[in-house]
């Protein structure tokens, strides 16, 4: 049976749809195939229309080939539709493939709003012209000829036809100079804007006219010709409800773009873009760019011109994607092929998908079956890998003259159609090489896509050489398969080439045997893909092999480090934990050697031949795999639990590979060899890639617990461990109490100049006791370095976290060791370096200065036999080189230290009163925290008077708040007790220091019992409960003393009594204070309490005596009832009246004269009589 009875192509895709040639076309729109993406994109579209959407200006984006064209049709024909029946099965059509889509088109064609659809091709005219072109295109296509504007060649066409008809002798003279038999023709090219006839017209016309220029006063800026066209067509009598304006090849029209021209092209369509933006809903404008891929993709292509004045452009579009599915395009493969006579092809489908399903992802996005039904039988004649790469290649490559659809489609030679055509068998199935040779003017002329090109250069040159037609096809395949290859990752296996030529696998091995003799093809390890070999003049395994011979002094686990590099393995979970970068190196090491160590030291230190690393990976390297028991008894007898051994089952069998690495770096060296052959150079890097790949897979599977077959070793008993986790659990055992400082910038061995800048600023902050708190805000690198070291560690709070005691223990004790004595300073290092603690260089110069300044003046560096002064630079350079320091601290000092330690104990500072402005060294703050103390304390506390002299000397030491923090300290504290300087005694001064407080912080609370006392003593009250008790007296007295005129101060305190509520006994009792002596108890004189008792005995006689007293016989009885009902009666005794009194009595006379008249009596009475009641009350 033959091919083309079976297989017949269907002939409306044969022609490429063109969208000003098929806008009015029925054909393409009736046999549009609706697909997800396009239904997708059309649905979007309309929603714009509509206003559902408010994206006036987007760029299509889709391949070549994929129905962009074809969808833009659909959708121009919606814009404006002229078919009623063709509107109906278009609606139907839709509705089949989604209810949805169908159902948004049938409501959006029912509004009844027609669009004018304007359709801009660029070509060799001017952007303008296009535009210019497009719209008037558009206005006849669609009976809109009296909106056409007057332009230049309109107004041109006018002055010939004037010339003709009332100027003959002008006329005449405009014939003689282009050709009375040109005439015709001429007017014609003006009437189909003709740029080249324009211009001789003008060249013409002054000539004609007095010398005058052809410049007609018509609007020519485009943007502002579109705006005035849209108004009008949305007017009556016309009513459209806008216009969209489709820029046809957009990246076409990007590519073409110069220098010269770039700048005012895209200012064009930067104003095209504001006026569709800014449109109105009466009078809508849509504009579409279709691109086949994203302007950003052209960055390395296009000049950096016309990259730089598109951003500008580039904000005011919006990218939509034209993403079909895989499904998509080989269903429409599938829809291009009729079968007929289908169930008579001799080919077993079943066989085919199930060969070819594995292959180029068909099972990501098929299932079995519809992988056979659409791929294995729908796109037959083709094989499903000759398919595969028809699709990539023309999404990568493709063009309008050369794309999917022409491919199908086309008849020209070398299309499936010219296949299907010819007389071949209906077994015979289409392989890639037909698709290599239709694409390959593309990839021939495709400079951009360079890695294409190449590929196809090289599979051009290969296929110079003396291949037969079945090498020559798999030549082909490959170059398709490695320019796929590099986006889908599909490798050029002998399978899968078999599978693509349709070959037998072992005839295909074969002929790659034979390719690989000719140097055709090269198999590549790292690829695990065959590809094509560049054409070289030289012999490179003959110069390869003498390179080898060459190698001397070879050492494999030198070269292993040399080659590989180092390696370092992460402890994951410990890092994350502290906040830290920990690392293990990787040593090659034979096993010999490593049975020979009698210690680990010189795999840490650098002057050994080491490195340094918190932790040791040795890979042992044993030809006989003979010592697993050794290896792992001498481990146990090093005794370094940071030491991890890894022994492979077998054979570690690199030196040949190591050996080819070293000869093809050496030829890569000779430059004389090499002649600037590029060529050469690359075959030699591909075959060092090769070869690093190898070895990289060699160690994979020798050394990687988990993947490869060796066993691990180390003195941890934790075996249920995965290999990081070990890691992990090694450095808790070794290193567990390394303080958390999350700061990879400052907690690390080396830090940066910048960095060493900003801790050197935190160092002398410290040290000048600068302010730390202020220094911590921000996010400057001090500030962060601030913040991470002292503050969140706890240090700055006194809420130390995990680990920061005991580094500051180990620094406190090497002090310790330092009194009186030199104490180098690489011991210090030495043990916050080492196990236990690990820390790193970066943060020690903090930590140093933090607990160094609490001695000032009496700790020094020596260098040498010179003493370096202690400030930030000294401890910088400490740090760098702490193998040149001393240390050396005063004796006494650690007396001194217990000493201020115990005033941190005596005066710690309340949470409530820690603030950002307290100060930061260790002095400041001690002294703070007793002004802190002293400042809190009632004044009554403060100055009185107490048995203890060093009460009082305390409390008048501390009221200076301006004294030296040392001086204070040091020179007066511990003398406020009588002893000798030269023999201090700071334990004796602190005891006595203790109960001096102890007694000034209880003198308030003596003294609140004291007044307590003396009130119910004064009152003669026994109640427990202070506050009944005053309220029941209270009342009791008022009631006595009813008749009776009381003092002020009787009256007041009555008064405060009765009205007592919720008030503390201390509150009551200070309240009593205030109403008796004027004054709270914490203001309290020494002799005030005294006054107290006075004055609250004075009231109560004065109430004992008003109680008992009868009226005198001088007495003043004075009975008043007030408007309200309310009686007073009041006795007053007589008394003689003085100057006061009539002084007094002249003042009040007076002030009520000033209102003279104003007043009448009764007011004047009623006034005095208010005055009186108010006094007697």
């Amino acid at each position: 049976m033959k091919l083309k009875e079976a297989i017949r192509i269907d002939e409306k895709f044969q022609h490429s749809i063109n969208l000003k040639l098929d806008q009015m076309r029925k054909e393409p729109i009736e046999n549009y195939i609706p697909t997800q993406a396009s239904m997708k994109i059309l649905c979007e579209y309309l929603g714009e229309l509509t206003g559902k959407k408010k994206e006036a200006s987007t760029m299509l984006i889709g391949p070549y080939g994929k129905g962009k064209s074809h969808l833009l049709l659909v959708l121009m024909y919606l814009l404006n539709p002229f078919d009623e029946k063709l509107s109906a099965h278009l609606v139907e059509h839709f509705r089949q493939a989604e209810e949805k889509t169908g159902k948004n088109i049938q409501e959006y064609m029912e509004r009844g709003k027609k669009y004018l659809p304007v359709v801009v091709s660029f070509g060799s005219e001017s952007l303008e012209q296009s535009y210019r072109r497009g719209l008037l295109g558009a206005l006849k296509r669609f009976g809109l000829e009296d909106c056409i504007p007057d332009s230049y060649y309109t107004e041109a066409v006018h002055t010939i036809q004037t010339w003709e008809k009332e100027y003959p002798e002008t006329y005449e003279k405009f014939l003689a100079k282009i050709g009375k038999s040109k005439a015709r023709s001429f007017v014609k090219e003006l009437q189909e804007e003709k740029e080249l006839t324009m211009r001789r017209f003008q060249e013409i016309y002054p000539s004609l006219t007095a010398g005058s220029q052809f410049m007609p006063m018509i609007q020519t800026d485009i943007a502002t010709l579109y705006e005035e066209i849209l108004a009008r067509i949305c007017r009556k009598p016309y009513h459209y409800a806008g216009m969209v304006v489709i820029f046809d090849e957009f990246s076409k029209f990007m590519e073409s773009e110069t220098k010269e021209s770039v700048s005012k092209d895209m200012n064009l369509v930067q104003q095209m873009c504001e006026l569709a933006n800014q449109s109105s809903d009466a009078a809508r404008m849509i504009q579409i760019f279709v691109a086949h891929k994203s302007i950003k993709e052209y960055s390395g292509y296009l000049s950096q011109e016309v990259i730089n004045t598109f951003t500008g452009v580039e904000g005011r579009l919006s990218e939509r994607y034209f993403v079909t599915t895989q499904k998509d395009n080989y269903e429409l493969i599938k829809n291009m092929i009729r079968k007929e006579s289908f169930e008579k092809i001799p080919l077993d489908w079943k066989k085919i998908a199930s060969a070819n399903y594995g292959a180029a992802g068909f099972d990501r996005d098929f299932t079995k079956e519809e992988f056979e039904e659409i791929i294995v039988k729908g796109c037959y004649p083709m094989r499903p890998l000759t398919t595969f790469l028809l699709l990539k290649v023309s999404e990568r490559v493709g063009q309008n003259e050369r794309s999917l659809v022409t491919f199908l489609a086309g008849n020209e030679k070398g299309t499936l159609s010219d296949y299907v055509d010819s007389e071949r068998d209906a077994k015979q199935c289409m392989t890639p090489g037909r698709v290599f040779d239709y694409f390959s003017p593309l990839l021939k002329r495709d400079l951009w896509n360079r890695r294409s090109h190449l590929e196809w250069s090289k599979a051009m040159m290969v296929l110079e050489k003396d291949l037969t037609e079945e090498e020559e096809e798999i030549v082909k395949t490959i170059c398709l398969m490695r320019i796929v290859g590099l986006s889908e990752k599909m490798e050029a296996t002998a399978q899968t080439l078999a599978l693509a030529t349709g070959r037998k696998l072992n005839e295909v091995k074969e002929r790659l045997q034979t390719l690989e003799k000719k140097e055709a093809v090269l198999f590549r390890d790292k690829l695990n893909s065959y590809v094509l070999r560049q054409k070289i003049d030289v012999d490179l395994e003959e110069k390869l092999a003498q390179c080898e011979q060459e190698i001397t002094n070879f050492s494999l686990t030198k070269e292993l480090d040399h080659v590989m590099g180092h390696r370092y393995e992460l402890p994951k979970k410990y890092n994350h934990v502290h906040g830290m970068t920990r690392f293990f190196d990787t040593v090659f090491m034979e096993t010999e050697r490593f049975l020979e160590l009698k210690s680990t030291d010189g795999l840490y230190e650098e002057a050994q031949g080491g490195s340094f690393a918190d932790g040791k990976i040795l890979l042992l390297i044993d030809p006989y795999v003979k010592y697993k028991k050794s290896v792992k008894q001498h481990l146990n007898e090093l005794r370094d639990d940071k030491l991890v051994v890894i022994y492979p089952e077998k054979p570690f069998e690199a030196e040949g590979l190591l050996r080819r690495i070293q000869g093809i770096r050496m030829i890569l060296q000779q430059e004389d060899y090499l002649n600037h052959d590029d060529v050469l150079v690359e075959e030699l890097l591909m075959m060092e890639e090769d070869c690093l790949y190898k070895l990289n897979w060699m160690f994979e599977t020798h050394f990687v617990p988990g993947r490869a077959n060796c066993r691990v070793f180390t003195n941890n008993k934790n075996k249920s461990l995965t290999f990081n986790q070990l890691l992990s659990e090694i450095c808790e055992q070794c290193y567990g109490k390394v303080p958390r400082i999350n700061h990879e910038l400052i907690n690390r061995r080396f830090v940066s100049a910048q960095i060493k800048k900003a801790r050197k600023e935190v160092v002398r902050c410290i040290l000048e006791r600068g302010d730390l708190y202020e220094m911590a805000e921000g996010n400057s690198a001090e500030a962060t370095i601030c913040r991470a070291t002292l503050f969140h560690t706890g240090i700055m709070t006194g809420d130390c976290k995990p680990g920061v005691n005991h580094m500051l223990s180990v620094i406190y004790n090497t002090m310790f060791e330092a009194a009186g004595k030199r104490v180098p300073m690489t011991s210090l290092y030495e043990k916050l370096r080492g196990t236990e603690i690990g820390l790193r260089e970066g943060v020690v110069p903090i930590y140093l200065a933090h607990c160094i300044i609490g001695w000032g003046i009496s700790a020094v560096f020596y260098e040498g036999k010179k003493e370096i002064p202690f400030q930030a630079e000294t401890v910088e350079l400490v740090n760098e080189y702490p193998e040149k320091y001393d240390l050396y601290i005063e004796r006494g000092s650690f007396k001194k230290e217990d000493y201020l330690k115990k005033l941190e104990k005596v005066f710690p500072l309340p949470k409530e009163y820690q603030n950002p402005g307290q100060p930061s060294t260790r002095l400041e703050k001690i002294v703070n925290w007793m002004q802190c103390w002293f400042t809190h304390l009632p004044a009554s506390s403060r100055m009185a008077t107490y048995p203890e002299e060093i009460n009082e000397k305390l409390c008048k030491l501390l009221a200076h708040n301006d004294e030296n923090p040392r001086e204070l300290i040091f020179e007066k504290l511990p003398f406020l007790i009588p002893q000798k300087k030269t023999n201090i005694n700071y334990v004796l001064f602190c005891k006595k220091l203790v109960q001096a407080k102890q007694e000034i912080d209880s003198f308030y609370e003596n003294l609140m019992g004291e007044l307590r006392q003396v009130t119910m003593t004064c009152l003669e009250v026994t109640d427990e409960t202070i506050k009944p008790a005053l309220k029941e007296w209270a009342r009791k007295k008022r009631t006595q003393t009813k008749t009776s005129v009381l003092s002020a101060s009787a009256a007041s305190l009555l008064e405060y009594m009765l009205s007592l509520s919720e008030e503390s006994e201390e509150e009551v009792i200070a309240g009593l204070a205030k109403q008796i002596t004027g004054r709270y108890p914490e203001d309290f004189r020494q002799d005030t309490v005294q006054e107290y008792k006075k004055a609250l005995q004075n009231i109560c006689k004065e109430l004992e005596n008003a109680a008992e007293q009868t009226a005198p016989e001088e007495a003043c009885h004075l009975i008043y009832t007030d408007p309200q009902g309310i009686q007073m009666d009041k006795y007053l005794k007589a008394v003689e009246t003085d100057s006061v009194m009539v002084f007094a009595k002249a003042a009040v006379e007076e002030a009520i004269s000033e209102f003279g008249d104003s007043l009448e009596k009764e007011q004047k009475a009623k006034i005095l009589l208010d005055l009186l009641q108010q006094e007697l009350e």
